[in-house]
């Protein structure tokens, strides 16, 4: 499918099979679309191509797993897909399920681990990364754990304690406010083993948290590409069907982050002068549009100064494979009139 040009600020939105739709429609299309929103003005020959890149295979209240690949292989976050949809999306993402070097497990929920996904790891021998807490809830929720657990492919992982899930990877998890006890976000280090430059990649990785603490804003220095819950709007949270008990839950300490809170978590970070791209996660279908999320990543971006891309995640359909690390030329910024919004079909 030929990508048309589009207008810098302007959405537009491309059906599967080529229609395009006016760009005052910005509805939901879950099962349509990935959105892709990129500068339109850069010279792709300042572009370094990076060895390093984020898959979301599905983010969203239905299930949650990403990947991060290197050089060495390739890592999962979460793994709340049933084995079908995991096969598929891995495949989609041009992923070799053999070089799956381990899953990092954020918590507990239902949305964020299959038992038959885990079973999928045992069959195929690869770790899972969980903390004590973890252990303790799916081994009363599990029959695929157990199986892990006899396999000796359980690996532990405590709070600001980094450990390696994978030759070039990094791991830094960082308890974080949410109502499954405990939950975690985590900053991967990646590094190619074999590059005798040394390149590197800093990913920020945040799903399901209430509150952001001031505390973790370290964790945030000089990352690449930051992913971070973008969950629910105020207006349509608070205009919705659903009963108020929920609703405080949603908007709690321990619920999730709103557009307006991760907007601020982001402007507010110590990114310094790396971080380039965003990735929008964990949108709600009900409380959310993507234009609503945009309006404030956007704003965020801005006030960071060196972002260029932000990526929404959807439910249905996988992101293209997002470089962590990559550079763009020297003094690039983000300038009023600058974004060209792109939504191209998603598996495109």
């Amino acid at each position: 499918m030929t990508t048309p040009a589009v207008s810098p600020g302007h959405f537009q939105l491309i059906w599967r099979h080529g229609k395009i739709m006016p760009a005052h429609r910005q509805e939901w299309l879950y099962y349509h679309f990935q959105i892709v929103v990129t500068r339109t003005n850069r010279s792709r020959e300042a572009l370094v191509p990076s060895s390093f890149h984020l898959h979301v295979l599905a983010s969203g209240s239905a299930g949650n797993a990403a990947a991060v690949s290197g050089p060495a292989g390739w890592i999962l976050i979460d793994i709340g897909l049933n084995t079908a949809d995991l096969r598929r999306r891995v495949a989609l993402a041009g992923l070799d399920p053999s070089a799956c070097l381990g899953c990092l497990l954020t918590h507990t929920h239902g949305d964020h681990w299959r038992d038959s996904a885990l079973g999928w790891l045992a069959a195929r021998g690869i770790p899972l990364w969980l903390h004590p807490g973890h252990m303790a809830e799916l081994e009363n929720q599990s029959r695929a754990i157990h199986t892990l657990k006899a396999a000796a492919l359980t690996r532990g992982f405590e709070a600001m304690s980094d450990f390696s899930p994978g030759r070039g990877f990094r791991a830094i998890p960082a308890e974080v406010s949410h109502d499954s006890h405990p939950t975690f976000g985590f900053r991967l280090e990646l590094s190619d083993p074999d590059d005798s430059r040394g390149q590197q990649g800093h990913l920020g990785f945040f799903s399901d948290l209430g509150t952001w603490n001031p505390g973790h804003r370290n964790l945030l220095e000089g990352l690449d590409l930051l992913a971070l819950e973008f969950n629910y709007d105020h207006e349509l949270l608070g205009g919705s069907p659903r009963p108020d008990f929920l609703k405080r839950r949603i908007a709690g300490p321990k619920g999730h982050l709103s557009n307006i809170q991760a907007g601020e978590v982001i402007a507010n970070s110590r990114s310094g002068k790396r971080l380039q791209s965003l990735v929008l996660l964990h949108l709600s279908r009900e409380c959310n549009t993507p234009a609503k999320a945009l309006v404030e990543a956007r704003s965020a971006a801005k006030a960071v100064g060196t972002i260029n891309r932000v990526e929404v995640a959807l439910q249905d359909a996988p992101t293209p494979s997002l470089p962590i690390g990559q550079e763009t030329a020297r003094g690039a910024s983000l300038m009023d009139g600058d974004f060209g919004p792109l939504f191209r079909c998603a598996g495109k």
